[in-house]
């Protein structure tokens, strides 16, 4: 969760914080309230402020549920001598960010349906030579709605493929966009190919491994024994 501390008063700085997060439009009875938090060293549980001024950790202080709107509020102290509060200031976007959490309600986010993509791959030959065939397949996990924390294969209705390399690779057939393409290396040294999975809910994650290719392979010919 993140906002902007601002005061008319010359010099004022933010003095303290306090967050508070429900499942519905009332501050009344709230799934959480950090109280006032002061600085931003993690004085409390309850006061996770620890990733830059104006940004507050949620889902280190709670736990959020899977496919859940909430709404919170946030309200600040300045750091003159009386501590002046401001008024509880309720979030209200046209877009929340990432857009994966964009629920199009302007006063709420959407905690992601499940958990993201575990993107993986495996090929053979897993020492490959320049100008060599290298087959790729697709390893990765996605997560469903129904069982958003336990991981299932990907198959066609599921998972969406985009893959790449580096300069100096090609993908045979130009299928990019397959569980398992075949590509040649036509350069020795190391070139990264990069899997990019995406849900059938729009979650994309990609993976990227480093593939040392060796030098070509020798020619060689059959001949008749002396």
């Amino acid at each position: 969760l993140g906002w902007i501390f601002s005061d008319p008063d010359s010099g004022q700085g933010e003095y303290a914080y306090q967050i508070i997060v429900n499942t519905s439009n009332s501050i009344v009875s709230p799934v959480f309230d950090s109280g006032q938090c002061f600085g931003y060293n993690n004085p409390t549980n309850k006061c996770v402020i620890d990733i830059g001024v104006g940004q507050f950790q949620l889902n280190s202080a709670i736990t959020l549920n899977y496919n859940t709107p909430y709404y919170w509020w946030v309200k600040v102290w300045d750091n003159s001598a009386a501590h002046k509060d401001s008024t509880l200031a309720q979030y209200n976007s046209a877009q929340d960010t990432p857009i994966e959490a964009d629920d199009g309600s302007p006063l709420t986010f959407t905690a992601y349906k499940h958990e993201m993509p575990d993107a993986s791959f495996i090929y053979f030959p897993i020492n490959p030579s320049r100008s060599e065939e290298v087959r790729f397949t697709d390893t990765s996990k996605v997560y469903l709605i129904s069982a958003p924390s336990t991981p299932v294969n990907c198959t066609d209705a599921l998972c969406g493929w985009s893959w790449s390399a580096t300069a100096g690779a090609t993908f045979k057939d130009n299928d990019i966009a397959t569980s398992s393409p075949t590509i040649t290396f036509n350069s020795a040294g190391n070139s990264t190919v990069t899997l990019t999975v995406t849900d059938s809910d729009g979650y994309s994650v990609s993976y990227q491994e480093v593939i040392n290719i060796n030098t070509q392979l020798p020619k060689w010919k059959e001949v008749k024994p002396e």
